[in-house]
C-alpha cells in the first residue's frame, strides 16, 4: 500500500530541506537572570595561570553559563530574548579569548606536559590546539559574521523561483508564501512566478519529472550570488590560517591532525563507500511514496525508558527515580547526575549541565515524544538518551576532558557505539527492513553526506579549483551539470569546513567497533570508548581490534562490505587478536 503523502512530506522535508523544527517553551523569565550572571562572571573574569587546577576553578564557570546560553538557545524565544543571549555569547567569547591570547598560557602547557598528574597531558594537547587554531579577534568576527550569514541565506524562505510552465495547477494544495497560506489560485494572475516556500511538498507534488528536475537544480543554487562572496572569504581567511602553520591548504592543515590522519586518506575513505544510488534526488520523494514502512511496535516513552535503564545496568550503570520525571544514575559507585524527563513534539537531549569529576554532577533533560511509532522515532529515541548517558559518564577531570575532543573526527565514537548497545534491546536492532522507505532514506542521506564531503574536500584542498561533475555523477541518477553550484548548496562547508565527512566517518567507525567487538566485554568497552578516565586518545583501541595500519585496514574493510552480521568474528580482538 502506498505511503500517504503527509508522511512522505515529512520525511522529504529532513531529507532536502533541514529537518523540521522542533517546538517548545523556555523558561524567558530565567533568561534576564543569566544574562545579568553571564556580564558580571566574564565582567570580573581574570584567568589564574598559576595552575591546571586554578585555571580549571574559574573557567568551569564560563563554560556552565555557555552551556545555559545554548540550552536556551534551543527553544523559541523573542527577539528580545535571543538578543540577550547574543550579548551574553559575545562576551564570554571575550573572556575565552583572554584564555587563548595570554602570555602565560604556552607555559602552562609546557608545565602539564611535564607532570604525572592525571589528564593533564591530554588536557595540555587540547590547549594546544585551541591555541593553534585561534585566529585574531578581527578575524574571528568576520568568519563569524560569514557563517551566520550563510546559514540565514540557506535557510531564508526569501526568494522567488519562476516556475513558468512548471508551476503546480491550481487544483493542487495551497503553497505557503512568507507566513501566509494563499490558495493557489489567488497567487499571481498569470502563474508565471511563484514563491515555493516547500520545495519538498512540491517535488512530491509535481507529476513531471523535467519540472522537478528543473525546479530541484534552481533550488540549490538559489542563495548563489549571496553567499558566494562569504564563503570566498571563509576560504581566504583558512588559506591564511593554514599557510602561517606551514601547509599547503587548509584541507591539510586540519585533517592531518584528526583520526584520519591526511587528506589522502580522507579521499580513499570516501571512494570506499561510494556507489551509485539508482535515483535521483529530485526524485526521492516519488520513490518513498511507493515503498512501504519498516513495522515497529507503539510503545509509550514511559516503557521505552524503562527499557534502555535496564539495558543500562548491563553496563553497571543503577538508577534511582526521585519522582516520575527525575533520574539519578550511577556507575559503579560513582553519582553521574541527573536526567529530567519532559514531553515534547520530537526527541532530543538538551545538555544542562556538564559532568565533571571532583567538580560536579552532570544534568540532561531528555525530551521525548509521549508515544513511539515509528522507527524514526526509536532511533532519535536511543540517539538522544545515548547523548545525555556520555555526557553524564564521561570520566574526565577537567571541563575539556568531557566538553572537547581530540581528535575531532573520533570525539562522538563511543556515543555512537553506546547507540548500538542500547539498539539491541529492540527487535532487529532498530534497522530499517530491506526495501522499505526507511532503507531508502538512511541511503539517501549517507549518498548526500558523501557528496557534500567530497565537495568541501575539494574546495578546502584546492581552492582555486571547481569540483568535478563526477563527484555527483558517481553517487547519483541523473545529471547536475552546473558543478560550480555543488560549494553554495549547504552550510556545513563554511561551519565544519574539511571536517564535514565527520559525522559519516564517526558513525562508521562506531559500527565497526561494534560490530568486531560482539563477543567482548560491554563493561570494557564502556569504560573505555564513554568512561575514558584517562582521557586517551582512541587509536590504542583500535590498534588493540585491527592491529597496526588500522585505517588501511577498516577502509579496506569497507571497501569489502565486511561489517555486516555475516562477518562477525566469533572472538574477541581485544583478547586475541588475529590479523
Amino acid at each position: 500500500m502506498p505511503i500517504p503523502t503527509s508522511k512522505c512530506l515529512k520525511l522529504l522535508a529532513v531529507l532536502c530541506c533541514g529537518g523540521l523544527a522542533t517546538t517548545a517553551a523556555a523558561n524567558n523569565g530565567a533568561i534576564p537572570l543569566l544574562l545579568n550572571q553571564c556580564l558580571n562572571y566574564s565582567t570580573d573574569f581574570h584567568p589564574d595561570f598559576s595552575s591546571a587546577i586554578a585555571l580549571e576553578r574559574q573557567t568551569i564557570g564560563l563554560q556552565n553559563i555557555g552551556d545555559q546560553v545554548n540550552y536556551y538557545r534551543s527553544f523559541p524565544l523573542p527577539n528580545a530574548a535571543r538578543e540577550a543571549l547574543l550579548q551574553c555569547q559575545l562576551t564570554l567569547a571575550d573572556a575565552v579569548d583572554r584564555v587563548l591570547t595570554n602570555p602565560q598560557l604556552p607555559q602552562l602547557i609546557v608545565q602539564m606536559r611535564h607532570t604525572d598528574s592525571p589528564g593533564l597531558g591530554p588536557l595540555a594537547q587540547k590547549y594546544q590546539y585551541l591555541l593553534t587554531h585561534q585566529l585574531p579577534l578581527e578575524q574571528k568576527a568576520g568568519l563569524s559574521t560569514a557563517q551566520a550569514s550563510i546559514r540565514q541565506h540557506l535557510k531564508s524562505d526569501n526568494f522567488q523561483l519562476l516556475l513558468g510552465d512548471c508551476a503546480l495547477p491550481s487544483s493542487e494544495p495551497e503553497i505557503t508564501t512568507g507566513n501566509v497560506s494563499t490558495p493557489a489560485s489567488e497567487q499571481t494572475a498569470d502563474n508565471k512566478q511563484r514563491l515555493v516556500r516547500n520545495i519538498a511538498s512540491y517535488l512530491i507534488q509535481q507529476p513531471d519529472e523535467h519540472c522537478r528536475y528543473e525546479v530541484w537544480r534552481r533550488y540549490q543554487s538559489r542563495a548563489k550570488a549571496s553567499i558566494k562572496p562569504m564563503l570566498s572569504r571563509i576560504l581566504q581567511l583558512r588559506q591564511q590560517q593554514a599557510i602561517s602553520a606551514g601547509a599547503n591548504n587548509y584541507a591539510d592543515f586540519l585533517l592531518r591532525q584528526q583520526l584520519i590522519g591526511s587528506t589522502e586518506q580522507l579521499s580513499k575513505f570516501l571512494n570506499s563507500m561510494t556507489t551509485k544510488l539508482p535515483i535521483s534526488p529530485w526524485n526521492i520523494g516519488i520513490e518513498l511514496a511507493k515503498l512501504p514502512s519498516t513495522k515497529v511496535d507503539t510503545m509509550p516513552s514511559s516503557a521505552f525508558v524503562k527499557t534502555i535503564l535496564s539495558r543500562l545496568q548491563s553496563l553497571g550503570i543503577s538508577h534511582e527515580y526521585i519522582n516520575e520525571h527525575w533520574i539519578r544514575l550511577w556507575h559503579k559507585h560513582r553519582l553521574l547526575g541527573e536526567i529530567l524527563l519532559s514531553d515534547a513534539p520530537q526527541n532530543r537531549h538538551l545538555l544542562i549541565r556538564r559532568s565533571v569529576i571532583g567538580q560536579q554532577s552532570g544534568q540532561s533533560q531528555l525530551a521525548l515524544k509521549s508515544q513511539l511509532k515509528t522507527l524514526w522515532d526509536y532511533q532519535t529515541a536511543v540517539s538522544a538518551i545515548s547523548e545525555a548517558v556520555t555526557q553524564l559518564a564521561s570520566g574526565g577531570r577537567y571541563y575539556l576532558d568531557n566538553g572537547f575532543a581530540l581528535p575531532q573526527d573520533a570525539g562522538r565514537v563511543g556515543e555512537l557505539w553506546l547507540e548500538h548497545f542500547l539498539s539491541a534491546a529492540f527487535s532487529h536492532e532498530l534497522q530499517p527492513q530491506p526495501h522499505s522507505r526507511e532503507q531508502l532514506a538512511e541511503d539517501y542521506r549517507q549518498h548526500l553526506a558523501l557528496f557534500q564531503a567530497s565537495v568541501a574536500l575539494t574546495f578546502y584542498q584546492q581552492p582555486d579549483a571547481t569540483p568535478s561533475p563526477e563527484i555527483y555523477a558517481s553517487l547519483f541518477a541523473g545529471r547536475w551539470p552546473e558543478a560550480e553550484d555543488y560549494a553554495y548548496s549547504f552550510n556545513a562547508i563554511a561551519d565544519a569546513g574539511p571536517l564535514v565527512y565527520e559525522p559519516l566517518w564517526q558513525q562508521i567507525i562506531a559500527l565497526a567497533i561494534y560490530q568486531t567487538t560482539t563477543a567482548c566485554s560491554a563493561n570494557q568497552l564502556f569504560d573505555e570508548l564513554v568512561v575514558n578516565e584517562d582521557s586517551s586518545g582512541i587509536e590504542p583501541l583500535m590498534e588493540k581490534i585491527w592491529g597496526t595500519n588500522t585505517l588501511d585496514r577498516i577502509i579496506a574493510q569497507i571497501h569489502q562490505g565486511q561489517f555486516v552480521a555475516d562477518h562477525l568474528p566469533s572472538w574477541c580482538p581485544l583478547e586475541h587478536f588475529t590479523p
